[in-house]
């Protein structure tokens, strides 16, 4: 395997893993409530907090990834995830022990997206970069794929503290998957952006695109923490509610790659497309 592919499978890897915790909770609310004693109130408490974290951490996550090399911070993203996929299912007792390895969950994705974002920008090809963003981004709805799946297949026969070791698998692939030499030489050393270069990046169409993605996320993280309680609540089986997940994962994957797919082939930019994908979405 060449080390291009190898940084490009490292890059979508680390995506899955840091968001895995988060939606592992939420296909697994109703095991995790039985068994740690807390409501729906919790749990969207719980959930919002991860988020939470991961938004205010995420702007020095990208300077961490930018001083220090997306090597380095690539592996500190995929240790810390196995750290609270591991936390979770062998110390989570409790919803006040739940609570800090979700915290930690926020830290980890917060530094996990601007690494990958750095990879795929430097060491890419420019001219394949929507396909490959579309594909790195569909790493998410593929961790909420196994997320769904683990319900029937491991938590509802073994218990949903396996679905966690489990998932154990993803971080560690993350990790292997990392080049240890450059691809082109030594990867350059990264002067930290001056203030100036900082605030002349935050451009009224970035704050604009910001806030309208951060608004349209807010409505997947409340589908993620509750859809399953929803479903089962009205009358679905657990299981069943499962796969409706993972059926909803596959449909938000496929959609992003072909989006990156067909970004490439735009002869101009532009956040249009993006605003239609956006009120889409709102319509759902």
């Amino acid at each position: 395997m060449s080390a291009r592919l190898r940084t490009f499978g490292a890059a979508l890897v680390i995506n899955a893993a840091a968001a895995l915790p988060a939606l592992l909770v939420g296909a697994l609310a109703l095991q995790l409530r039985r068994d740690l004693g807390f409501g729906d109130t919790a749990l969207g408490a719980a959930l919002g907090l991860y988020f939470a974290v991961a938004a205010v951490c995420g702007p020095f996550g990208g300077r961490l990834a930018e001083q220090f090399g997306w090597r380095r911070s690539l592996d500190v993203a995929a240790g810390i995830s196995a750290s609270v996929l591991l936390g979770i299912a062998t110390l989570a007792h409790s919803f006040a022990s739940l609570v800090p390895f979700l915290i930690l969950g926020g830290v980890s994705i917060s530094l996990a997206i601007p690494t990958s974002n750095l990879v795929l920008s430097r060491e890419m090809p420019a001219g394949r970069q929507g396909l490959l963003f579309g594909v790195k981004q569909a790493s998410i709805p593929f961790a909420g794929l196994l997320a769904g799946l683990s319900l029937p297949v491991v938590a509802l026969t073994i218990g949903w503290r396996w679905a966690f070791v489990a998932g154990l698998v993803v971080p560690l692939a993350a990790a292997l998957a990392v080049p240890r030499r450059a691809l082109g030489g030594p990867e350059p050393k990264r002067q930290r952006a001056d203030t100036a270069s900082m605030s002349s990046i935050a451009t009224p169409s970035l704050v604009t695109l910001a806030v309208g993605g951060g608004l349209a996320m807010a409505g997947v993280g409340a589908l993620n923490a509750f859809v399953v309680v929803a479903t089962v609540d009205a009358g679905l089986e657990e299981a069943t509610a499962g796969l409706l997940v993972a059926l909803a994962s596959v449909v938000g994957l496929s959609v992003r790659i072909i989006a990156g797919w067909w970004a490439d082939r735009r002869s101009s930019g532009g956040f249009l497309p993006v605003a239609g994908l956006l009120a889409a979405g709102a319509g759902g």
